[in-house]
């Protein structure tokens, strides 16, 4: 199963967690595998790209954060956690994990620099634009195209340009859709 899926912020990229211990880089574009990270020890439930796009989060049931660099797939740091990480979110300076288990301080010393993006995070609600209610991807809360069961979502996310939307579906397919 794929567990998690989420766009880089500048839509280039899509990482996925999955049950089978790996977290993988696909181009948006072209829809071709850039990388399969390895190095978990369990099922990673949960992926996040940093807002300039250069680095990866990973949590996984065996209790670690892993953070990559997400051009070349080399792990830069194993974080240990005491607890279940299910959400992983980099704030806005890449130094800091947002956890459902708390803030988790990432080691800049050990992680090479990278400027900042001048991209802006678009300002939207969580209900507005493109989105997915249980059977449907809707658009801005209105029902837009119903999903056959093979196709419904397990996990999703939206890019940051709010124009293409990811699904990963319980038979470890995932799809890109661009509206």
């Amino acid at each position: 199963w794929v567990r998690s899926i989420a766009f880089s912020h500048n839509s280039k990229l899509l990482a996925s967690a999955s049950d089978d211990y790996t977290v993988k880089v696909w181009d948006v574009a072209t829809g071709v595998l850039q990388q399969t990270l390895e190095g978990h020890s369990d099922w990673v439930n949960s992926v996040a790209f940093s807002h300039d796009s250069k680095l990866l989060a990973s949590a996984s049931d065996g209790k670690t954060v892993k953070v990559w660099n997400a051009a070349t797939g080399t792990l830069q740091q194993t974080i240990t956690v005491d607890s279940f990480v299910s959400t992983l979110l980099f704030d806005t300076t890449n130094s800091v994990l947002i956890t459902n288990i708390g803030r988790i301080k990432v080691d800049r010393a050990r992680i090479p620099s990278f400027p900042m993006s001048s991209q802006e995070v678009s300002s939207k609600s969580d209900r507005e634009g493109l989105g997915i209610s249980r059977s449907w991807i809707t658009w801005n809360d209105q029902k837009l195209l119903w999903l056959p069961p093979g196709f419904r979502s397990k996990t999703s996310d939206v890019s940051r340009t709010g124009s293409i939307l990811a699904i990963g579906c319980h038979s470890g397919k995932v799809f890109v859709i661009g509206f």
